[in-house]
């Protein structure tokens, strides 16, 4: 293996520091980094002063006057006797509302009649539809109580319906236990944590599946024509003889890829600092200030509260990493197969149509979606891996050594890729016909 790899160092720094050293390159690179870091100062700091003059920041509630409810009507239209209201009274006297209770059993009319009477009373009335309990505030048509003050009232209601479990599940407590065709008690907090952990790996996915899809568009072509190109010169028969076709494959492909990969950082890194410079000017301006940015990373922090360990940040950057190597080195194959430039466009539908069915297979199985145990297999398969099993590493929903299984995997595979495309490289080097089909590429590694 290391014969194979002769020559890999001067082909790795003589591409690197080509690439990086090219007008195109730094151009793009400081142009866009340089709008990245301005949009988002531009984008708060104009917010802040072109925003208006509205003041930010909490508006003090008006209190809700409920001294006006004074008598409080109770039907129950259940026929069961489960609506039990005696100790309502002494739940309301703790929270400062002095209401009488009086009871009118399942008389609705008679309560109603009531109501006619006296303009301060409102009406609680319970009843059955199937196996679901409701209760109903009613404000009589003459009656002086407003609706902010019947709604208020109904929410200090709830606290004592809640503690009689006359919810909407209609569950009663002291009961047989739930048959299969009953509701059953659910965990909200675990159940909450399961959404927040599905939603998560979902945004993180996709947000992989997008920086792998535009990096390998964009620096497998790079790969593909640096490795063309290199047939086209005349001193290729003397190049093979001090370097080892793996060893150029390779190095273009390390090179050119970790010349993306610093570029991608660049970019990450100015809009991160122009996010952070953008809130640090609009505090100068108005420390009162609060940004609607702010509150979406409070809430994201919230969201992936106890994830993003640092091994499992290292363990899901190296399986991004090798994983755009891997599809690189598939644009590789693209550029050995390709007599000349012109070939390009045949040759490199090997890496786009792995990449387009690898994204639909994620999708079909429903994982990209946020269901991470849909489709387990899909974390040995490394075209696939490299699309789902960084968030999953990520997330730390994966153990580690099913992690480091994966990428071990994905590296294998890079490797073997890259091996194949230096034999193609090597046969194919003076060719310079119509691009082979499968079956002759296939026959020609087998016969080599």
């Amino acid at each position: 293996m290391k014969s194979e790899l002769k020559g890999f160092n001067k082909i790795f720094s003589f591409t690197f520091l080509q690439h990086i050293k090219g007008k195109a390159y730094k151009t793009t690179t400081l142009a866009i980094a340089l709008a990245l870091f301005l949009i988002p100062v531009a984008i708060f700091v104009g917010i802040e002063v072109f925003g208006g003059s509205d003041e930010t920041g909490e508006i003090d509630a008006v209190p809700v006057d409920m001294t006006t409810i004074e008598r409080l009507y109770i039907v129950d239209d259940t026929d069961d006797g489960r609506a039990d209201m005696s100790a309502l009274p002494i739940i309301l006297q703790g929270t400062g509302i002095n209401t009488q209770v009086k009871d009118f059993g399942n008389d609705f009319d008679k309560a109603k009649l009531a109501t006619e009477k006296d303009k301060n009373a409102l009406i609680l009335y319970t009843h059955k539809d199937g196996e679901l309990y409701t209760t109903d505030i009613i404000i009589p048509d003459k009656s002086e109580i407003s609706e902010d003050a019947a709604y208020t009232f109904q929410i200090y209601l709830d606290q004592y319906l809640y503690a009689l479990d006359m919810t909407y599940n209609g569950y009663i407590p002291d009961e047989e236990p739930a048959t299969d065709d009953e509701e059953v008690y659910v965990d909200e907090e675990e159940t909450e944590e399961e959404e927040n952990l599905s939603l998560a790996f979902m945004i993180v996915s996709y947000l992989n599946v997008m920086i792998l899809y535009f990096f390998v568009l964009a620096y497998g072509q790079s790969v593909a024509n640096s490795v063309v190109m290199e047939k086209s010169s005349k001193l290729m028969e003397t190049f093979l003889i001090s370097v080892k076709p793996m060893a150029m494959i390779m190095g273009k492909l390390m090179a050119i890829t970790f010349a993306g990969i610093i570029q991608f950082v660049s970019w990450v890194a100015s809009l991160i600092l122009g996010i952070l410079a953008g809130v640090g000017l609009v505090n100068i301006i108005n420390p009162d200030a609060q940004l609607t940015v702010v509150s979406s990373f409070e809430i994201i922090r919230e969201l992936t509260a106890g994830m993003f360990s640092p091994v499992n940040c290292f363990l899901a950057l190296m399986m991004i990493v090798v994983g755009l190597l891997l599809y690189c080195s598939l644009a590789g194959i693209g550029g050995a197969l390709a007599g000349k430039s012109e070939d390009l466009a045949s040759t490199n539908v090997i890496f786009t149509m792995v990449l387009v069915i690898s994204f639909l297979v994620c999708i079909y199985t429903g994982t990209l979606n946020g269901d991470m145990d849909a489709a387990p297999w899909l974390d040995w398969i490394p075209f696939t891996a490299v699309m789902i099993t960084p968030a999953k590493a990520l997330l730390g929903t994966v153990s580690v050594c099913r992690s480091l299984a994966s990428f071990g995997i994905i590296a294998v595979t890079t490797l073997a890729v890259t091996f194949i495309a230096g034999k193609l490289y090597k046969m194919m080097v003076l060719y310079k016909g119509e691009p082979l089909k499968p079956a002759a590429i296939l026959k020609m590694l087998k016969n080599k």
